[in-house]
Formats: C-alpha cells, structure tokens, sequence
C-alpha cells in the first residue's frame, strides 16, 4: 500500500477528500489515518487518532468527462453512495457537495478545524489541474493547513524495466 506523508498521530482534524478512488477497504489515506496513529501505544486508539472528516466533491469541470452518458452518472452517484455507508459505518462523517474543487475543498477546511487535506496526488488532466487549483487556495487560506498526498502506482511497489519495450 502507498504511503502518505502524514503525521496522523500529530493532527487534531483532517479532511479526507475523495476524488476518484472511493473504496474504503484499501484506501491509503483512510488507513494511514487510522493505522499511524492507532500505532502510538501510549493511548487508546480513539482518543490518539484525529478527528477525520470525508469529502466528495461533484465538481462539472473535472468531471464531465466521466459523466458522459446517464449510465456513467448513476455509476458515480452509486459508488458515492456506498461510500458514505462504508464511512459512516466506520465513524467517519461524510460529505458530498457540488461545485468547483477550488472553492468548495478551501470553505470546507475553513468551517472545519482542519490542518490537513488528505488526498492521492493526481498525475495528469482535469484532476492534477484541480489539486493545484486547490493547494493555491489552501495556501492562501491560512499557513497551518498542509496537503498531505500519496502516490499510487498501478503497480506499487512493483520496479518494471521499461526499456526492454
């Protein structure tokens, strides 16, 4: 599993915001929430882990090209769904707003007492283009927020050698 550059056990409250993976069973931001500071033996599990909030945002520029037809939207409205029951399940409060992941992800950490924004890094299109947009905000926001990112290669941990192709 990827990592997360994330102090888990030194945060009071993180934003965990979902993008395209939505599970929860193998999700490298959720567990690195959970197991880094669930890790720290000096106290019980609960009372060690951060507050952790869970945000989807339907922002129409990112994803309209994964919306393309009625069948792909009901798709990601149904797996948006299921996520929240899973994390709900687990404790962990949901949210789904609609509009541009550059104003939504910042008012939400400002209505919160987040100082992190938990998310997988984004390596190319609308998606990359709309973590930056976000990071900008954050870091006009205020200084304590961070973003902590994870990289998650298709073959993780897996070391190809391309140049026999």
């Amino acid at each position: 599993m990827a990592s997360v550059v994330c102090c888990a056990a030194q945060l009071e409250e993180a934003l965990l915001w979902f993008k395209a993976d939505l599970r929860v069973h193998d999700h490298p931001g959720l567990h690195s929430l959970f197991s880094e500071s669930s890790s720290d033996t000096s106290s019980s599990n609960s009372s060690s882990r951060p507050r952790v909030r869970a945000l989807f945002v339907m922002d129409p520029d990112v994803y309209k090209s994964v919306v393309d037809t009625r069948d792909a939207a009901e798709a990601l409205a149904s797996a948006v769904a299921s996520l929240g029951v899973a994390l709900r399940r687990l404790g962990v409060p949901f949210e789904v707003r609609f509009g541009r992941w550059a104003e939504v992800v910042p008012e939400v950490v400002r209505e919160s007492s987040a100082t992190s924004v938990v998310c997988e890094r984004e390596c190319s299109g609308a998606f990359a283009q709309g973590v930056a947009r976000v990071a900008a905000g954050l870091s006009a926001l205020k200084d304590d927020v961070d973003m902590d990112m994870w990289d998650c290669l298709l073959f993780d941990g897996y070391d190809a050698d391309l140049e026999a192709f």
